[in-house]
């Protein structure tokens, strides 16, 4: 097998593999590395890669280091981790796998990096059929920090999804509709400027700092002509857009990405409505999946808490948000039998109150 540099893949290769891999996601699109990178606060440096086999690309993995940070990841801005074209066996998996944490350690030891990140979209094909719960990446001996996202199936009609959500989140609905709030599907180009106004005003409002106008720019220009998110604004009585909620959306499933709204439509109910509207929408382009956001039960932060008890107002269970890291910079692999036969030899033997 053969590591070659992103820029030597052909973008139609690359979108290829993730369109159609179970690993494929949004944050894995060859546009996607393009548009995090310009952003000059976050500081990425490209080492994003392919494997080819035989003169085929039988993986992509969208791979950054962050010299702020200190830390490679994948990606440096979204969740990816590898991405492998469908139909290997579990052996020619593995074995791509190997190479792939071989370079990224490489990489990472180049780089001088401190940790090795990875985080894995609970709604790709492959997270969707995960039944243990246990993140991929314990393959790699790393530690484990998923947590969990609200996911709704949008298999349900629209009454059922309807009678999924929360008692206050169809109240909200109702208020705002009875009080000539309304959602629309906009055009992310047209509105980069509106967007990043109410964008700076809601991050003032929360006490943190916005992000940068490029983030949202590369999302306008590079992922929404491609069809790979959709943007509705949440118009006031007036007819003045006062909200905005950004979903990302490959074919078989969308998430909750970005949203803000101005302060003094806050208790107005349009941010529940543009939920509801969002959810309606990616069922109408196919979607099968719909993912709400990240939550964190049991958390003592009162952001944590309550970006929790908001998410889990849209009906949805659990599905774990896969995630792991490593200050180890050296390869290590769970299912090479080289390390299981070490492992046997050594400690098999051994009584086990010696570990207790």
């Amino acid at each position: 097998m053969k590591i070659i540099a992103i820029g030597e893949i052909d973008r139609t290769t690359w979108n290829d593999v993730v369109l159609s891999s179970p690993d494929g996601w949004v944050f894995s699109l060859y546009e996607w590395q393009e548009l995090i990178l310009p952003v000059e606060r976050w500081g990425l440096q490209e080492r994003s890669f392919g494997v080819e086999r035989n003169g085929r690309i039988v993986a992509v993995v969208p791979l950054q280091y962050s010299n702020t940070w200190k830390v490679t990841a994948s990606s440096g801005w979204g969740g990816s981790g590898p991405v492998l074209v469908p139909g290997l066996s579990r052996d020619e998996e593995n074995a791509v796998l190997c190479e792939v944490i071989k370079q990224i350690c490489a990489s990472a030891r180049h780089d001088h990096a401190e940790r090795i990140s990875m985080s894995i979209s609970p709604i790709t094909k492959r997270s969707l059929t995960n039944r243990t719960g246990v993140s991929p990446t314990y393959k790699f001996g790393f530690a484990e920090t998923s947590t969990d996202a609200m996911v709704v199936d949008l298999s349900q009609t629209e009454d059922q999804l309807w009678l999924g959500l929360s008692q206050i989140a169809r109240r909200k609905i109702r208020k705002a509709k009875s009080e000539g709030y309304s959602a629309e599907l906009l055009d992310w180009v047209k509105n980069i400027d509106p967007y990043y106004d109410i964008h700076c005003e809601t991050y003032f409002r929360t006490g943190v700092e916005p992000h940068p106008k490029a983030y949202f720019e590369g999302m306008a220009l590079k992922i929404s002509p491609l069809g790979f998110n959709f943007l509705l604004g949440g118009k006031a009585p007036n007819g003045s857009v006062v909200a905005f909620h950004n979903s990302a959306k490959m074919p078989h499933s969308a998430v909750y990405h970005t949203g803000c709204s101005r302060t003094a439509h806050q208790n107005s109910g349009v941010n529940y409505l543009l939920f509801w509207e969002a959810m309606l929408q990616a069922k109408r382009l196919g979607c099968e999946w719909y993912e709400v956001g990240e939550i964190f039960s049991g958390s003592t932060d009162k952001k944590s808490r309550g970006l929790t008890e908001i998410k889990t107002k849209f009906g949805g269970v659990p599905r774990r948000y896969f995630k792991g890291h490593t200050e180890r910079l050296e390869p290590f692999f769970l299912f090479d039998e080289k390390y299981d036969s070490q492992t046997f030899e050594e400690y098999a033997f051994i009584d086990d109150d010696q570990f207790r």
